[in-house]
């Protein structure tokens, strides 16, 4: 790891760097092509520098620093911007292939964790029934598909290292065509094929309805694999629906049609 010069103060930093975002869980800047993350708690730090370790992407990591009480990890810049429905195309090859070599757990770290455990699917009831305040008849399919795949308990399978926030900002795309997954806060052990509905309604769904659904072909190896996927697919457009009703309900009347109309889509063509 590279030691760098920090900023002065926290202060310094928020009135000095650009602001690249951030969310619940940090503010991001870009500073003299360096990345600091400043986090709102302690301890995601540490969290996110065992998945970036994990995930094979320590040579991003630059350094840690205390900034006022705030713990910072500093990482190289990534000359990307979040993947659009004009570069996606072009990366679908080297992010699958990324993904996929960490769900096989290729990287240094990957011995560390619950690899190889079971995916617990009393989490998934839970979600599930978490759900059902959304029921309405047009959803009933997707509900009717997860209910299903929990009779014949088609969710049991061996777990693996996960991102599991795989929507469109936290895939960069360069202007050569080099891909970076980035925030990894929420990376934990867990059925890949999860990762991949997710990486379907975040990411894939920029691109029209049938190159969304073939760029999912490279992940699916045999028959229960595709049924799997299927199932965690009318999960996650539940859960997508679920989330903007209690988060973004002024976004709602716009997405909800296109939630939905992926979702069934799904359920028709896998």
């Amino acid at each position: 790891m590279t030691r760098v010069q920090a900023p002065l103060t926290l202060t310094d930093l928020r009135t000095q760097a650009r602001p690249l975002g951030g969310g619940r869980h940090s503010e991001v800047f870009l500073l003299e092509n360096r990345v600091y993350k400043v986090y709102k708690e302690r301890g995601w730090l540490a969290l996110e520098h065992k998945n970036m370790l994990r995930a094979g992407l320590e040579s991003w990591v630059l350094d840690t620093l205390d900034l006022g009480g705030r713990e910072v990890l500093v990482m190289r810049a990534f000359d990307g911007v979040p993947a659009t429905a004009q570069t996606l195309p072009g990366v679908l090859e080297p992010l699958c292939g990324f993904l996929e070599r960490i769900h096989r757990g290729q990287y240094q770290g990957q011995h560390q964790g619950q690899g190889g455990a079971q995916v617990d699917v009393s989490r998934i009831v839970r979600r599930l029934e978490r759900f059902r305040t959304l029921e309405r008849p047009e959803l009933r399919p997707l509900f009717a598909e997860v209910e299903t795949a929990l009779l014949e308990d088609r969710f049991s399978a061996p777990s693996a290292f996960c991102h599991l926030d795989l929507w469109a900002d936290n895939v960069l795309v360069s202007n050569v065509g080099e891909v970076l997954v980035i925030d990894w806060v929420r990376a934990d052990w867990d059925d890949p094929l999860r990762d991949v509905a997710l990486l379907k309604s975040g990411t894939l769904d920029l691109l029209e309805r049938h190159a969304s659904l073939e760029a999912l072909r490279p992940y699916i190896h045999s028959p229960a694999q595709r049924l799997r996927l299927r199932s965690y697919l009318a999960l996650t457009y539940l859960h997508d629906i679920y989330w903007l009703t209690h988060n973004e309900p002024d976004s709602l009347e716009a997405q909800y049609p296109v939630k939905l109309e992926r979702g069934l889509d799904a359920l028709e063509s896998l």
